[in-house]
């Protein structure tokens, strides 16, 4: 039986390091797109494209649950409003 190869913990370690790197490019570079205002336009799109296929039912239920966890302990009000639609 043939023993398992170790990894070299420095090609992982390097590795993570590309990662995030990348990471912090790409996020950094979507900031600078977001504060220049060029995301507008896919965002409209996006909005526009998520808005044509609410139904008023699961809306209206998240509005509900978005007030009740506002009125207080939202586990108790939480609890009562589980309880209510049962």
């Amino acid at each position: 039986m043939d023993k398992p190869k170790k990894i070299n913990s420095g090609f992982l370690l390097l590795g993570a390091l590309l990662i995030a790197a990348t990471a912090l490019f790409v996020f950094g570079w979507l900031a600078e797109e977001m504060l220049e205002g060029d995301t507008q336009q896919f965002d409209a799109y996006l909005r526009t494209a998520v808005h044509q296929h609410a139904t008023p039912g699961p809306v209206d239920a998240g509005i509900l649950i978005s007030w009740v966890s506002r009125c207080g302990d939202r586990h108790v009000l939480g609890g009562d409003l589980r309880v209510s639609l049962l």
